[in-house]
């Protein structure tokens, strides 16, 4: 999911267009922030955070990343 804008210091605003996830709000804990980043515009809707997501080709960075591999590993 890519965090579109942030609520207040424990809660933020998520959209996941290409995962399935809606638009909505999320609380930090319960998130894991990566290095992975996009850029789109604040409070973006979302046909453009799925433009920017497929541009950043970000589903094919996250596959080789060692975090990754070893959730794909504890799956099989």
């Amino acid at each position: 999911v890519a965090i579109v804008d942030v609520i207040d210091q424990n809660r933020v605003l998520v959209d996941g267009p290409l995962t399935g996830v809606p638009r909505q709000e999320y609380r930090l804990n319960n998130l894991h922030l990566t290095k992975y980043r996009i850029k789109f515009p604040f409070t973006a809707p979302t046909r453009i955070v799925r433009k920017a997501w497929t541009e950043s080709d970000l589903k094919a960075q996250w596959k080789v990343s060692p975090w990754s591999v070893k959730a794909q590993n504890i799956c099989k």
